[in-house]
């Protein structure tokens, strides 16, 4: 086994010093987070994630020290343990317990990814969320949160953690992006804002729990997630973590 780098074994609360992404043809856009939202209250399991110190998308954190996010996060940037963090514990953007990737699991035919921390993120049990292998009900309204741009066209992230309301109006469907079979859900925004295009890998969140992973949106009002329900087998088996 491979000896961590000092960088990889890094789990202590900094503030991080990043430099925004720019928007270059070809490559990943930043993860777009909230457009219309609201500041989110508190942390319901979400963590930032950053290759090469830029801002990606967002995760869940499941248990101490495991995170559940989209697979084309590091296939659309290059992620990998060398230069990808997590930041943990924090609503303001580039803030938290900065955590190094022990492992980085991906799912073979869907849109999901598991990550795994050489360390449990520090007071991990106020913070991690559980997920759910049931379907979210046809017409619950659902929160999304993450750390993107609030304006479309823009690549600066806000200062804090946006949160959106949306509703689902239809769950065991196809959707190419989203993974193979009839795993995808799909969401609708009701006012209270929507998601934007790169807003991936964040807990599709009601009742408690996710219920699914954010993959593809039209920055208007329609959003489409990866259901846990179709990966909760999976997982379980990777991360030991079962449905809650």
């Amino acid at each position: 086994m491979r000896t961590p780098s000092l960088l990889r074994r890094v789990a202590v609360a900094v503030t991080l010093s990043l430099t925004p992404i720019a928007a270059v043809a070809g490559t990943a856009q930043p993860a777009g987070a909230v457009i219309g939202g609201n500041s989110a209250g508190y942390l319901r399991g979400q963590v930032q994630i950053f290759v090469n110190d830029s801002y990606k998308c967002t995760g869940t954190l499941i248990a101490s020290n495991w995170v559940l996010t989209a697979k084309h996060c590091f296939d659309r940037t290059g992620g990998n343990v060398n230069n990808s963090l997590v930041a943990a514990g924090e609503r303001g953007f580039a803030r938290g317990h900065l955590m190094a990737i022990a492992g980085i699991y991906k799912e073979p035919f869907q849109d999901a990814m598991l990550l795994n921390l050489w360390q449990d993120v520090p007071n991990w049990s106020r913070i991690a969320v559980g997920y759910s292998a049931a379907y979210p009900p046809i017409n619950s309204t659902p929160s999304i949160s993450g750390w993107g741009s609030t304006t479309r066209g823009s690549y600066t992230q806000p200062s804090t953690l946006q949160i959106c309301g949306m509703r689902v109006t239809d769950y065991g469907i196809h959707h190419d992006i989203v993974g193979a079979g009839n795993s995808a859900m799909r969401l609708e925004s009701y006012g209270s804002g929507v998601t934007a295009s790169g807003d991936s890998g964040a807990g599709i969140y009601w009742l408690d729990k996710i219920y699914g992973i954010h993959i593809a949106d039209n920055e208007s009002n329609l959003a489409y997630g990866l259901t846990t329900h179709f990966i909760a087998g999976w997982i379980e088996a990777v991360s030991g973590v079962g449905p809650s």
